[in-house]
């Protein structure tokens, strides 16, 4: 019976990000930015896979960089997986920057096994398992109906948050209003799936917030425009520590 429910809950949220998510090509190697500076250029960072046990679900996740640097939380939409963000060079570029970048497979993706625990619950309990301090959210497109409830609930955790284009705005918008997380608001200008209007609206309920709209992207704006997408979240976590 609970595989039977869990079943209908991911085949709702494939449903809710219209599935098949006509959002462009898969993740492939891509620029980082114009040019990296002349002393990362010779470092290199292993991308290392562990495994994490969560009431008896072993969830996957790729890690890189110093453990004692700021850490980084990458999510996924429903086409994707915590390859992306190593395909794409996000881990990679991050590491060289001195971040602890963690990408988890979500629940049922990737490399991870269903869990029974609900979604509302789902980042809290893993971040609780994975640090002992709060971490940025990167969480793009069906990864929000983990993501915004976390920022909502349990905003300690968080200590800044990069929605992309997330599924479940108007679900939890009430719930969000007012929030002091910090907040990057990312969004393709040409995205068919999620409305650029969203963003307005979650813009409005996270007052912490900025906006940055890709030009000539759509759903998936970070592997459309790599560049500028690494450029804005760059900036956003400098913005952190500053």
């Amino acid at each position: 019976m609970k595989e039977h429910r869990q079943a209908h809950f991911y085949a709702g949220i494939f449903a809710a990000v219209v599935f098949s998510i006509a959002c462009g090509p898969k993740a492939r190697e891509v620029p980082l930015t114009e040019e990296p500076p002349a002393e990362e250029s010779a470092q290199t960072f292993e991308i290392a896979s562990r495994a994490l046990k969560l009431q008896g679900s072993r969830l996957h996740l790729l890690t890189a960089g110093d453990p004692r640097g700021p850490a980084v939380l990458f999510l996924h939409g429903a086409r994707f997986s915590s390859e992306t963000w190593r395909e794409l060079g996000t881990l990679d570029l991050l590491a060289r920057r001195g971040y602890h970048v963690l990408a988890l497979d979500l629940p049922g993706f990737g490399r991870s096994e269903p869990s029974t625990v609900a979604p509302d619950d789902l980042l809290a309990s893993v971040l609780s398992l994975l640090a002992d301090r709060p971490m940025v959210v990167v969480s793009p497109s069906m990864s929000g109906r983990f993501s915004l409830p976390l920022v909502a609930k349990r905003p300690a955790y968080v200590a800044g948050f990069i929605p992309i284009a997330p599924a479940g705005v108007e679900q939890h918008l009430e719930s969000l209003r007012d929030s002091a997380v910090p907040a990057l608001i990312v969004w393709g200008e040409d995205d068919r799936v999620v409305p650029l209007r969203q963003a307005e609206i979650l813009s409005k309920a996270l007052p912490n917030s900025s906006k940055a709209i890709l030009p000539d992207a759509g759903h998936a704006c970070y592997l459309d425009q790599p560049i500028e997408f690494h450029r804005e979240l760059l900036q956003f976590l400098a913005s952190l520590s500053g």
